[in-house]
């Protein structure tokens, strides 16, 4: 009976342990980079539609704006996400990301080889 009732306040400890993890946040942003052109850029992440709008990418800048801002940042707890690229609803690229740090992606496009680019960085792309 003693040893049931020990094994039963071990998992119970090893459960309560569990909970008390701290889950960690990070940023995850994302630059619209060059060179779009009048082109429909769609970002999902996890699954969710984050972006879903046309781009034209400033050439002096090498990149774009998304209402008035040179990135979207979002908030997300660390480990495994996806990433999902749709340009104009006929070039696909996917991808995994972990994070275990804030995270910069810079997404390009090549409209030559309809080829979408992700461009990771661990710190800010910087525009003059």
């Amino acid at each position: 009976f003693w040893v049931m009732i020990q094994k039963l306040f071990l998992v119970l400890l090893v459960g309560i342990i569990a909970c008390n993890e701290e889950v960690k946040h990070y940023e995850l942003s994302i630059d619209v980079q060059s060179t779009f052109n009048n082109d429909v850029v769609e970002v999902f992440i996890d699954g969710d539609q984050i972006i879903n709008q046309q781009f034209q990418t400033i050439p002096t800048l090498g990149v774009s704006f998304i209402n008035g801002q040179a990135r979207t940042t979002l908030i997300r707890f660390d480990g495994d996400h996806s990433i999902k690229i749709v340009v104009n609803g006929l070039w696909t690229k996917s991808e995994k990301i972990k994070l275990t740090s804030n995270l910069y992606l810079g997404i390009g496009y090549d409209q030559s080889s309809n080829q979408i680019t992700i461009n990771r960085s661990n710190e800010a792309y910087l525009y003059d």
